[in-house]
């Protein structure tokens, strides 16, 4: 698979656009994500975090009915409506 088919492959993340990145505190790949996270922001994108309490990987999905999944859906669409607004 070429590298600009995932950001998290490129040698070089400049120029990607704005990021919402959100995962749970138990996540399997918290690090990565984290790691994921300010690899960004050195590039110079902008990046907000999400980081949940106590969230397991996927938890917005399985349990998205959930209070916590729906506050963090609710942040996600904020972020994007502003987003789209901004661009």
């Amino acid at each position: 698979m070429p590298d600009y088919a995932a950001p998290g492959r490129r040698a070089d993340l400049a120029g990607l656009p704005p990021a919402f990145l959100g995962w749970g505190d138990i996540e399997l790949f918290a690090a990565e994500d984290l790691a994921y996270s300010d690899a960004l922001r050195r590039a110079g994108v902008d990046v907000v975090t999400d980081i949940v309490p106590g969230a397991p990987h996927g938890f917005e999905n399985w349990a998205g009915d959930t209070p916590v999944a729906q506050a963090l859906i609710g942040r996600a669409q904020d972020w994007l409506k502003t987003a789209v607004a901004d661009g």
